[in-house]
């Protein structure tokens, strides 16, 4: 679908895409009065200082649940906080607890000071128009993973070519809408959290 999107550019150019299917939400406090920090604006701000890098919206789970999601590591460059910016080093779709790969992915105590949480990518991102080439490559040479072409092994070629980036935002969580027994869970986590179910 993303790389579909590719005709709808005039030129070349730096692109948000977020997700249909995954609802972003902030779990953590805020100052009265205060707006909700913007995941999307922190990430835009973080391209700007190095146009030309993809960012990739980051947040953090239990190590149990690495296996559900696209899981990164990386270096840091800016510590938060809220907000960390990492250069990504390593990307794996959904590894398995058994997977070796699966300790590098276990993050720096900088961003998880209590140990035993990794990385994953939260849905969000902000791509530089270099991510179109690396899609071309999984979609003409129909390397499909789960019976699908996938995003995560795009963006693991494009690092092969150029840096690319992490926002880490723990206070953003996300919840899966695009199956109906998902969205259930999701609203209702989201009544309880709002106080309209009990």
């Amino acid at each position: 679908a993303v790389y579909c999107g590719m005709q709808c550019f005039r030129k070349p150019e730096p692109f948000i895409l977020l997700l249909g299917d995954v609802l972003l939400y902030h779990d953590g406090l805020k100052p009265p009065g205060q707006p909700t920090p913007s995941l999307i604006s922190d990430m835009i701000q973080a391209y700007d200082k190095k146009p030309g890098t993809s960012i990739l919206g980051l947040t953090l789970v239990d190590n149990a649940y690495a296996n559900k999601y696209g899981c990164v590591n990386g270096t840091i460059e800016e510590h938060g906080p809220p907000t960390s910016i990492l250069d990504l080093k390593v990307i794996v779709e959904k590894p398995q607890l058994s997977d070796p790969i699966i300790q590098e992915l276990i993050p720096p105590t900088a961003v998880s000071p209590h140990g035993g949480q990794t990385m994953i990518i939260l849905g969000p991102y902000v791509f530089s128009p270099s991510i179109f080439d690396s899609l071309k490559h999984e979609v003409e040479m129909g390397e499909r993973h789960n019976g699908e072409i996938q995003l995560t092994p795009s963006i693991q070629r494009l690092l092969e070519s150029e840096h690319v980036r992490g926002l880490l935002h723990p206070e953003y969580s996300s919840l899966d809408i695009g199956v109906p027994h998902e969205y259930a869970i999701s609203m209702n986590h989201l009544g309880m959290k709002a106080g309209y179910l009990h």
